[in-house]
């Protein structure tokens, strides 16, 4: 009966336990993937509105103009108010088609005349004459921080290659792009490069060594394009973490979104102990309510067995109540008739003593005799009040014999007569 009522319930416990834990971890893993998705979405449409906005600089017709009749200070003074105007935009500057910068806005001394042929900037944009953002790299002049940098194609009229309009964005405005990825506890939304090189992160100096991590596994999923989250093991925290990635569709990032399990999964273990809990105190309230029915059910069964004993000691008392009240009734019987017998004898004699002798006994002896008469008539009413309760017990043991000795019901011991 424990089994029967308890066992189910331990069993829906488990289980909805074990499907809570896979349903919550399954949206606590889909959620890290969505910041991570979003995260990279939000880098994209960085990316490209600064490409956008270096094309439509790039496209104006008097710049144009300018760059190709290689007056290179003018043309870049047309362009002096873009960091005003757009914040984000840390310098821009005009090179040659080779790679040498012409031209700078704001104008940084020892740069001009030095060939950037060796960037990442020029040699993505010399690929395909297409526009092109860089991965991050630290900037020549001083102080040497590190940036990206936008590299658009400047045309002529007949469709050549005339220089390159550069767009240079620190890496803390990258960080500010991605405030949108908030993790919780512990949680880092971060940001690596076609070389695997970590661009923006939160607990990096951005002005520090650009750490590479191209080794780690998910790092180099996110690169080949993959999307996707993973728990792995940190042998250096000596814990175990959750890493979203996504990659920057269209420009080879990728953004990753980590955090410990301790704190990813921080609410999934909570839920999980409160159900725990709430399953727990009815597993108890049912084990103590098959406790109660097991004994109830034992007790009624002690005391079954105990009114079946009773009945059986009644049933043979009652027997044996029935034979000793048949031998009291063949005594009775016996005595009463072996006695009236000599009382007939006396009752005879007294009355022939008092027919013949009567006339020469006296007063005495005629009181003798009448004492003797009323003894025996005693004695004769003793005898008859003898059969008399000899006939009671016959007729009670009959009734007994048409009724029966009937076992009592629920918890009365006393025998139904």
């Amino acid at each position: 009966m424990v089994v029967a009522i308890v066992a189910p319930i331990v069993l829906v416990a488990a289980f909805t336990v074990l499907k809570s834990h896979h349903d919550l971890t399954t949206v606590t893993l889909s959620q890290r993937q969505m910041i991570a998705f979003l995260t990279a979405t939000t880098i994209q449409e960085k990316f490209e509105r600064l490409t956008a906005i270096g094309v439509s600089l790039a496209t104006r017709v008097r710049f144009q103009q300018l760059v190709h009749a290689r007056q290179w200070d003018e043309a870049v003074a047309i362009l002096r108010r873009v960091p005003q105007d757009f914040p984000f935009i840390e310098r821009v500057f005009v090179a040659d088609p080779h790679g040498t910068l012409m031209a700078d806005a704001p104008a940084l001394p020892g740069v001009r005349g030095q060939n950037f042929a060796y960037r990442d900037w020029y040699q993505g944009v010399s690929r395909t004459w297409e526009p092109y953002v860089s991965d991050a790299y630290q900037r020549a002049a001083a102080p040497p921080y590190h940036v990206i940098a936008a590299a658009i194609p400047i045309t002529n009229e007949q469709s050549l290659i005339a220089g390159i309009l550069v767009l240079q964005v620190r890496l803390q405005s990258l960080l500010a792009w991605m405030h949108t990825g908030e993790l919780g506890p512990a949680g880092v939304v971060y940001l690596v490069d076609r070389q695997g090189q970590m661009a923006a992160h939160p607990e990096v100096m951005p002005n520090g060594d650009l750490k590479n991590v191209s080794y780690v596994p998910v790092v180099q999923k996110v690169l080949r394009g993959e999307r996707g989250v993973a728990i792995v093991s940190d042998p250096t925290a000596q814990e175990a973490r959750v890493i979203a990635y996504a990659p920057v569709p269209g420009y080879g990032w990728g953004v990753l979104a980590e955090q410990p399990t301790r704190t990813a999964f921080a609410s999934r273990d909570q839920e999980l102990r409160r159900l725990g809990l709430a399953y727990g105190v009815v597993v108890v309230a049912s084990s103590a309510f098959a406790y109660w029915m097991l004994r109830t059910l034992t007790e009624r069964r002690r005391a079954a067995q105990q009114i079946s004993a009773l009945n059986a000691d009644l049933q043979r008392w009652a027997a044996d109540l029935e034979s000793a009240n048949k031998e009291l009734e063949a005594f009775n019987y016996a005595v009463s008739h072996d006695l009236r017998t000599p009382l007939t004898s006396i009752n005879g004699f007294s009355q022939a003593l008092r027919e013949d002798y009567g006339a020469i006994l006296d007063a005495q002896g005629h009181d003798y005799l009448r004492r003797i008469v009323g003894a025996t008539q005693r004695m004769a009413d003793l005898i008859d009040a003898l059969l008399a309760l000899s006939h009671v017990q016959t007729a009670s043991e009959h009734y007994i014999r048409q009724r029966g000795v009937k076992p009592a019901r629920g918890s009365d011991v006393t025998p139904q007569i």
